[in-house]
């Protein structure tokens, strides 16, 4: 594994400072399993001294080309005194955090540091808000609903200059995921240094912003509001516990986790925030075969996925069922179409398996010639 060494004299460091760019590049960051492999590098010999906090993290995350985003809660300008010999790139956020008392949180593509309290809502607040848009519902959906939802699975990277307003990023990200929103005036005026989210989704990035502030979103069909967090948010999930009956797991996790919990039937019924929640499920679920756990996510947006194995299907009636019951719109020439020989009554077998949207499509119009563009849940047909 490489490591990045870095070695600074401490009696002739000076903090060069930070100038204002009003026009920053958007940076290249390493984003999924490249994040993650870079979240294991080490730091070798690596020494801060009377440089300021915003210095140091803009070090690391030049070096490591990650984006580590800084609350504007924290002082930026304090001068911790940092060594790091050997320390995970993860672990070494951590020991800066706690340097300056605050804690840091991995959160989609990024890293973000900020108060305790914050920290601790801010994934519990990620969880519940992806919960609410892409849980499982007893209620009917439209087919805009659906399209809706579809957009906001999607990861887009949101990125701002020095100098920007907190209330104009929000904005800014609401129109990138086509989302209306409601309460901006919530936002006090303030001015931000630049930052990027790298491929994040519309809970993520709107979510980081929104914590500086103590505040959330609540979701509706028609868009998003801005609002006040709650003084204590929870998530309620089930576990199985190993080598334990249920109720010695729940005894022990009370005290151990601080968590609320109580058997229930073979499992243990557990309340307590995500990072709570991340602590028992590296508990029940043991390491893999190399010996190392995998990284804690966050709950994602589900993928859109299909499993088919169905023999002399009509194409025609494929689409019909994906526009019925998906929610996509098929936009095609006809005529041009019957020009080119395209039948789209003709019968073609399909066999898939976990396939993405682009996948199944391409299993069911390339045995009959026809290509196609995928924007979001409208697809528009041609012949090859």
């Amino acid at each position: 594994m490489q490591a990045i060494v870095f070695s600074i004299c401490s009696m002739c460091v000076a903090d060069p400072g930070v100038s204002v760019e009003l026009d920053r590049p958007i940076p290249k960051l390493v984003v999924e399993q490249e994040f993650d492999a870079a979240l294991e590098t080490r730091i070798l010999n690596a020494a801060w001294e009377r440089v300021s906090l915003r210095t140091i993290l803009r070090d690391v995350a030049r070096t490591k080309q990650v984006s580590i985003i800084l609350d504007r809660r924290i002082d930026p300008d304090q001068q911790p005194s940092i060594r790091l010999s050997g320390q995970t790139l993860r672990e070494s956020i951590d020991l800066i955090a706690k340097r300056v008392n605050a804690a840091s949180s991995v959160i989609g593509n990024c890293i973000y540091m900020g108060p305790v309290e914050g920290v601790n809502k801010l994934a519990t607040l990620i969880e519940v808000r992806n919960d609410e848009i892409f849980g499982e519902s007893t209620q009917p959906t439209s087919a805009a609903l659906d399209k809706r939802k579809f957009e906001l699975s999607k990861q887009k990277t949101v990125h701002w200059n020095d100098l920007d307003q907190p209330a104009d990023l929000t904005q800014r990200i609401a129109n990138q995921f086509g989302l209306r929103v409601t309460g901006v005036d919530q936002i006090p005026h303030d001015l931000w240094r630049g930052g990027t989210l790298p491929m994040m989704s519309a809970v993520e990035s709107l979510s980081i912003v929104l914590i500086q502030f103590d505040k959330t979103f609540l979701w509706s069909p028609t868009g998003i509001s801005i609002v006040s967090a709650p003084a204590r948010i929870t998530i309620e999930r089930l576990y199985t516990p190993r080598g334990q009956s249920p109720g010695q797991a729940a005894a022990e996790w009370k005290t151990r986790f601080n968590v609320q919990a109580a058997p229930r039937g073979t499992q243990v019924v557990v309340v307590g925030s995500a990072e709570q929640h991340a602590e028992i499920l590296d508990l029940v679920q043991p390491a893999t075969a190399s010996g190392t756990k995998p990284r804690r996510r966050l709950t994602k947006p589900p993928r859109i996925e299909f499993t088919l194995s169905q023999e002399q299907v009509p194409v025609i009636a494929v689409l019909q069922n994906l526009e019925k019951k998906g929610g996509f719109k098929f936009v095609y020439d006809k005529n041009a179409l019957e020009s080119a020989g395209v039948n789209l009554a003709a019968k073609v077998d399909i066999n898939v398996v976990k396939a993405s949207p682009a996948e199944f499509l391409k299993a069911v119009l390339d045995p009959i010639g026809v290509a196609f563009d995928l924007d979001g849940k409208t697809v528009t047909l041609r012949a090859k």
